[in-house]
């Protein structure tokens, strides 16, 4: 599923996380997005030009009636963290806000750090630069970190898990690929899983 994102730079975002309980492997197609600045789709795009068949076209009112109680909707263009954007659940037939992200809403990420490295399919194994995080597109994020023990060696890993779409999938978006498969973009944060043909959030953390 794709949906156009914010071309807005404003901070290189760098955190310290743990990888070792977290961490995937990268998805080999990423590749930064294409030129025209559309995004890759996960195979369930919709005919008619609707972002979602079963969320709103837009955010519903907190308090207003809903049918499909557990459903997450998503409003907004925050690739980067999910706590950026408004996200609403159906509870007991009532949209109620819902954001299932852990960390704080924070700055999008601006340009890679000239020690990124440039492909993101090459990254694996040790690395020099512990704490250096870098993004490719709008969803893949590859991290150089020893963990939560400061005494091991730096190894790079990698977000979301191979099968996974390379842009962040926005909740209650088309999707067609094994209900199986959880993605997670975010280390230590949410996951998403496709249920019933549309992106919904699923537990995470490390």
């Amino acid at each position: 599923a794709s949906r156009p994102w914010s071309p807005s730079l404003v901070a290189v975002l760098v955190a310290n996380i743990a990888l070792s309980a977290c961490a995937g492997t990268v998805n080999p197609e990423a590749d930064g997005g294409r030129p025209d600045g559309s995004q890759p789709t996960d195979g369930g795009a919709l005919a008619d030009g609707a972002w979602s068949q079963v969320c709103p076209e837009s955010a519903p009112t907190v308090g207003s009636s809903c049918s499909q109680n557990g459903l997450y909707c998503e409003y907004g263009d925050a690739w980067w963290n999910i706590s950026c954007d408004t996200v609403l659940r159906c509870v007991a037939g009532q949209w109620n806000l819902g954001n299932p992200g852990a960390s704080p809403c924070l700055p999008e990420p601006g340009p890679n750090s000239p020690n990124c490295p440039s492909n993101p399919s090459t990254i694996s194994g040790p690395c020099s630069d512990n704490g250096l995080t870098c993004h490719y597109g709008h969803g893949v994020t590859c991290q150089c970190s020893s963990g939560q023990n400061a005494d091991a060696a730096a190894t790079w890993g990698c977000v979301p898990g191979s099968g996974c779409p390379s842009d962040r999938p926005r909740l209650g978006s088309p999707c067609d690929i094994p209900i199986e498969l959880v993605c997670g973009y975010e280390f230590c944060g949410p996951n998403e899983v496709c249920t019933n043909g549309a992106w919904q959030s699923s537990p995470g953390g490390c």
